[in-house]
């Protein structure tokens, strides 16, 4: 069992090396990949809530990166580039304008980076981290396409 871990992780980790080009070879115009390391436990976990991207927004990224007030996501946030207040431009920033999120390949994504990371400069959102099935939801909803 911890041999075909391993291999689950060592496959994504190439397959995460490699997400820097398109189909045809010629590289994406944005930065390295996340290359974020996901074993088989993270791809079959128990979501909180179905893994749309209407839930993910309004369960997730509205309500706990776009709060009103001071938000680092809020209108006048906009760290990163990225403000969680209208679905659809959230969705846009984060698929095509940033490419933060890597349709299909959750492993190659900057967010899924975010809110798996254990150093507090580094995770998202700031303070604590996400319960485990609020993240599989996050992470099956890019890995089943990101589909809008």
């Amino acid at each position: 069992m911890r041999k075909m871990a391993l291999s689950t992780v060592l496959s994504l980790t190439v397959l995460a090396w490699a997400c820097g080009a398109r189909e045809d070879g010629t590289p994406l115009p944005t930065r390295a990949c996340a290359d974020v390391a996901l074993d088989k436990a993270s791809l079959e976990c128990e979501p909180l809530y179905e893994p749309s991207y209407d839930n993910v927004f309004a369960i997730t990224l509205k309500p706990t990166c776009a709060k009103s007030g001071v938000s680092c996501h809020a209108s006048t946030g906009h760290q990163g580039g990225l403000a969680f207040e209208n679905a659809d431009e959230a969705y846009r920033q984060l698929l095509e304008s940033t490419q933060v999120v890597r349709a299909g390949d959750a492993a190659c994504s900057a967010l899924v980076g975010r809110i798996r990371a254990t150093d507090g400069k580094v995770r998202m959102p700031p303070g604590r981290s996400l319960v485990r099935s609020e993240q599989c939801a996050v992470l099956r909803w890019i890995q089943n396409g990101a589909k809008r």
